[in-house]
């Protein structure tokens, strides 16, 4: 068998990973990221780009530089998780490795995620380790930083994961109404009360340089308090819901007057007259046992498998 016969036979071995970006405004970043799926070890590939209408011509720089590359053009800035579930039907991979913009990989990354989920198949979802530039060029771990090897969580983060299709063809994608931050809690959630765990694989590992585009921490702390509060209501059981919502309310009133963002109170008490109403066809609470473990993950991370099959009450 010749080299090249030996490639094509493990490609059809191999399944087909889809790489989908999300990007606006970032066409001097997101070449990087691209170059950094192409030189992935791992033999299966293809690559999808949802452009968030982008102004600065990255829908041009993309067809020019990368003609391999799939590119969805939306018809305005629908924020990431809507994008990624205007991505996914789009997606022909048994998996989906979602990746930043503005984030790049280790060579051997997906291939690492890739073993994770065909060997449990209890696993929806498996993230990467973030390691973020620092401004001596050297890199931090984070999210989450308390991790020393692979273990289970109760949520990850959006910018670096490797999903299953058939998780998104089971339960639905994210919530179209986040726009940005806090989806992931809501899609663990969801994903855990249909059986699926979540992991993180330190070995595999993504790198993250935030641009400075299209990121402000004001924005952030506003979309992740209102999407917490958005996911305590759909998903949490009563009154643990309601007890939720009023403790967003406080960290609205400190933030807000620690960083003069005196507005941010003002916005949580509106979205918490308003959430109820928006949520209520939405509201799917989730079994408490459910609900304990995605908690008790979220503070202390497990190398045990965790038990999420059980009472409903």
């Amino acid at each position: 068998m010749t080299v090249n016969e030996q490639q094509t036979c493990q490609n059809a071995e191999a399944p087909l990973v889809t790489v989908l970006l999300v990007t606006w405004n970032r066409k001097g970043e997101i070449g990087k990221s691209i170059d950094s799926v192409l030189a992935q070890t791992y033999p299966n590939i293809e690559i999808l780009v949802i452009d968030n209408n982008s102004p600065d011509g990255t829908y041009e720089y993309l067809q020019e530089n990368y003609p391999m590359v799939q590119v969805i053009c939306s018809h305005k800035n629908m924020g990431c998780p809507s994008a990624r579930n205007l991505g996914f039907p789009n997606c022909r991979g048994k998996y989906i490795y979602s990746l930043d913009d503005d984030g790049w990989l280790q060579e051997d990354a997906i291939e690492i995620l890739v073993r994770e989920l065909e060997s449990e198949p209890q696993i929806g979802v498996v993230m990467s380790q973030i390691r973020e530039v620092e401004q001596d060029g050297t890199f931090v771990r984070k999210k989450p930083a308390n991790v020393d090897g692979p273990a289970y969580l109760g949520t990850f983060v959006g910018c670096c994961f490797l999903i299953r299709k058939e998780v998104i063809e089971r339960i639905g994608g994210f919530q179209d109404d986040f726009f940005r931050q806090g989806e992931e809690g809501d899609l663990s959630i969801r994903m855990m009360s249909a059986g699926w765990v979540v992991k993180i694989q330190p070995e595999s590992v993504m790198y993250h340089a935030p641009s400075p585009i299209g990121r402000s921490q004001n924005m952030f702390i506003y979309y992740a308090l209102r999407n917490t509060m958005k996911t305590g209501f759909r998903t949490w059981p009563f009154p643990w819901n309601w007890l939720r919502a009023f403790s967003i309310i406080g960290k609205a009133i400190s933030y807000g007057v620690r960083h003069g963002y005196l507005l941010l109170p003002l916005q949580m008490m509106v979205q918490l007259i308003a959430e109820p109403w928006i949520s209520r066809k939405l509201r799917k609470p989730a079994p408490r046992h459910i609900w304990r473990k995605q908690r008790a993950l979220n503070a202390n991370p497990s190398s045990e498998v965790p038990e999420i099959t059980g009472p409903t009450s």
